[in-house]
């Protein structure tokens, strides 16, 4: 599905509805340019970067670093926008309804992932 902005594609995954609203979301995106995130009130949205330098997301009171293989946690209702180091990134990110559902913790070392 193309971002609002037309500056991206999202591919869906997989994901759950119950009512017409979102539960959660598995979806993968390519970061190749500036630009700002949808808000999704209501949403926590969880990303980390597969390939590529990662990006940083920027916002009022906001300043998040993506750095590969390492998973961000953001609230989906805060306004933000990626700041690219001029090269493309791959980010798988999950989205759930809800608040407080994601620590912006590593889940594990870049290590312990590539084995």
């Amino acid at each position: 599905m193309p971002w609002a902005n037309g500056k991206g594609v999202t591919v869906e995954l997989a994901k759950a509805e119950r009512n017409g609203r979102l539960l959660w979301r598995l979806s993968m995106a390519t970061v190749a340019e500036d630009g700002p995130f949808s808000v999704f009130d209501g949403i926590e949205r969880n990303l980390t970067v597969l390939d590529g330098p990662g990006f940083r997301l920027v916002g009022e009171g906001v300043d998040l670093e993506c750095a590969p293989l390492v998973p961000v946690a953001f609230g989906g209702d805060v306004p933000v926008r990626a700041v690219t180091p001029g090269a493309f990134s791959v980010s798988l990110a999950m989205s759930l309804a809800g608040k407080g559902r994601f620590f912006d913790q590593p889940l594990a070392s870049s290590s312990a992932c590539t084995g």
